[in-house]
């Protein structure tokens, strides 16, 4: 059975390395990688000021005032809470300021049942698909039809 050899850390990268190799590796990874203060990555020192440019550009939301660094802005914009909204109702996008009345005033209008014919609003239209209204109209239509 083939016994593990023992390992230490590296400073520079956090890997475990063997410890018969940990002295040339520590020179080594010392030399040509830096471990980046900010964000903890390593990274090739050649590859230092991009890193920079790019990891730590501020960048703002186009939705609110939030701005942090790329690497701490994340998915910031898939879930802000300003981000513009589909009205249910007509499926268009609307800026949050105006999502709400549009909403209400969407939903407030009428469309005509092609079961029943009554006209029904769009917010009560799921509720109205599955009444006994509807149902019982086209119960009472389908008799007045088989007795004429």
């Amino acid at each position: 059975m083939a016994e593990t050899e023992e390992t230490k850390v590296c400073p520079t990268c956090e890997n475990d390395i063997a410890a018969s190799k940990f002295r040339m590796h520590e020179i080594g990874c010392a030399r040509n990688n830096y471990k980046c203060r900010e964000c903890g990555e390593v990274v090739p020192k050649a590859d230092k000021e991009d890193h920079e440019a790019t990891a730590h550009k501020p960048v703002s939301c186009q939705y609110c005032p939030f701005t942090a660094t790329a690497a701490k802005f994340g998915k910031h914009e898939e879930t802000c809470e300003m981000k513009p909204k589909a009205c249910q109702w007509c499926e268009q996008i609307f800026k949050i300021e105006v999502w709400v009345d549009h909403t209400e005033q969407c939903g407030n209008k009428t469309n005509k049942c092609e079961a029943c014919g009554h006209y029904i609003k769009r917010k009560n239209w799921d509720e109205h698909q599955g009444s006994q209204e509807c149902s019982m109209f086209l119960e009472q239509t389908r008799q007045k039809e088989m007795q004429e």
